[in-house]
């Protein structure tokens, strides 16, 4: 949301927001696709489904004039070249007036789906701009697309946007947005998260669970991935994505391993 944000700033709004698609062969080394896979799609999230299908999570923008009247999209793709055409995704009982956006997806152990999102006040205008302390909540669903929302707050703190969950062994971890910095979360049963010490520099954040602890992307200029064991001092391996040319903005990352072993991520552009 905060990328999304500073392409309003730059361009004129998410209008000009578009996902992209990467994939790696061992998560450090990005090649990124041909082309976009949706237009007017901000902040995106992927999951890869028991049987293989890939499912990308979008805020999306098409056919609405402002922020605030944003919804949520999905396409999905069993091969992670050819995608479906969009399908608006619902999110029941959601207990914030405004939207839910910049989704987080994961699939769990017993093949359900959980969404997390950041559920803004704001009806109108930009999410992000509500005032006071901001919710991150969940939400469930058995096909990926209808949601039920689950009951309480995941996590609640000044200024985040942006979660990004990934399960780590059997804790849960979440890093979001809070301005340039990203800050982190955990939880021993995925619904209850408090915040740890520990912060990366650059916002937006993905992450991606790897042997030993965790890969990091954060936005500086490009997607900038970091590793962390979970304990010490993250350490800081390079640029995975750039901008590309002719984009203001490469940000919004959300990574995964496949099945076989391959690693996919999504992330955003905006010209």
């Amino acid at each position: 949301m905060i990328a999304l944000i500073l392409s309003a700033l730059l361009q004129g709004g998410p209008f000009n927001d578009e996902v992209w698609t990467a994939t790696s062969k061992d998560g450090l080394a990005w090649t990124v696709g041909s082309a976009a896979v949706a237009s007017r799609a901000s902040v995106p999230g992927v999951v890869e489904g028991k049987d293989g299908t890939l499912r990308i999570y979008f805020v999306d923008f098409s056919g609405r004039p402002d922020p605030g009247e944003e919804a949520l999209s999905v396409i999905e793709s069993d091969d992670g070249k050819d995608w479906s055409k969009s399908t608006r995704v619902s999110v029941k009982d959601k207990p914030n007036k405004g939207a839910a956006v910049d989704p987080s997806v994961v699939l769990l152990d017993d093949g359900r789906f959980r969404l997390f999102y950041f559920g803004s006040e704001m009806t109108r205008g930009d999410p992000a701009s509500a005032k006071g302390p901001r919710r991150i909540y969940s939400a469930i669903s058995s096909d990926g697309v209808a949601f039920e929302n689950e009951e309480g707050v995941r996590f609640e703190h000044e200024r985040i946007t942006d979660p990004d969950v990934v399960k780590v062994g059997d804790a849960w971890w979440m890093f979001l947005s809070a301005g340039q910095e990203t800050l982190t979360a955990r939880s021993d049963d995925g619904l209850k998260f408090e915040k740890v010490d520990r912060t990366f520099k650059g916002g937006v954040p993905g992450a991606l669970a790897v042997d030993g602890g965790v890969r990091v992307f954060t936005c500086r200029d490009g997607i900038v991935s970091w590793r962390w064991d979970l304990k010490g001092e993250p350490r800081e391996e390079g640029k995975a994505i750039e901008r590309g040319k002719g984009y203001k903005i490469a940000a919004d990352p959300c990574a995964l391993r496949r099945g076989d072993g391959t690693y996919f991520m999504v992330f955003k552009r905006a010209k």
